[in-house]
């Protein structure tokens, strides 16, 4: 199965389809769309505000529509907030949204190469309570957002160069302001995580059940807003 998005047209295809999958072990099925669709639905699971919640369905639906390939460039979603303002919660809602994965949000990874064989196996990756990193780690997150190629020494070889290919959006989340160089900062789009009331909080297990529920309408509202990219 798959779906086909042509403009204003967003189709579910059960038979007769040339296109091919390769599916990780890792990875997991996205949900199938609702007839119809409202992405707006989405909104009560971020607790971010309205003008960043516009922002983050542009991010959505344009790193949705993107696929890998020489001249896609994906923005790094940044969010940014105090404790308790649900920044791995989003996290994992954005990737529920377009790449489900058995790995869910991770631990930021301490070199290229650990970054270029976990994007090479996903369209999206999600990095928890990021404080800082070494300049190497940034130039490679630029890498990753524009795409390009992490080269080494091949394992057991001294002249051998073995070399990865690095494109994969990420999503980084942290209390602290981590982003130092312009260079990655101008590939970030930054999204301010708000303070949840104590009155307003439900339990991890009570949002999830919630969110899947809604999670078919969402997703077709999305696919709705991104014929103009393809």
């Amino acid at each position: 199965t798959r779906i086909r998005v042509t403009a204003g047209k967003v189709e579910v295809v059960t038979s007769g389809s040339e296109t091919l999958f390769y599916r990780s072990h890792l990875s997991e099925p996205m949900v199938l769309p609702a007839e119809r669709g409202d992405y707006r639905l989405l909104k009560q699971y971020l607790n971010v505000s309205d003008v960043d919640f516009v922002l983050l369905i542009g991010w959505i639906s344009y790193t949705l529509a993107l696929p890998k390939g020489p001249t896609a460039a994906y923005v790094i979603a940044l969010l940014q907030g105090g404790q308790g303002t649900g920044k791995s919660w989003i996290s994992n809602v954005l990737l529920r949204l377009l790449d489900p994965s058995a790995v869910g949000v991770q631990l930021f990874p301490s070199s290229a190469n650990d970054l270029s064989i976990t994007g090479q196996h996903a369209h999206v990756l999600a990095y928890d309570n990021m404080r800082s990193f070494r300049q190497l780690m940034a130039d490679v997150l630029c890498i990753a957002s524009t795409g390009g190629a992490i080269s080494s020494r091949s394992l057991y070889t001294d002249d051998t160069q073995h070399v990865l290919r690095l494109q994969v959006a990420l999503i980084l989340n942290g209390i602290h302001d981590f982003i130092n160089q312009p260079d990655l900062a101008q590939r970030c789009l930054p999204i301010r995580t708000l303070s949840i009331d104590e009155s307003a909080r439900k339990s991890y297990a009570e949002m999830l059940a919630a969110f899947e529920a809604d999670l078919p309408v969402i997703i077709r509202g999305i696919l709705d807003l991104i014929f103009a990219f393809t």
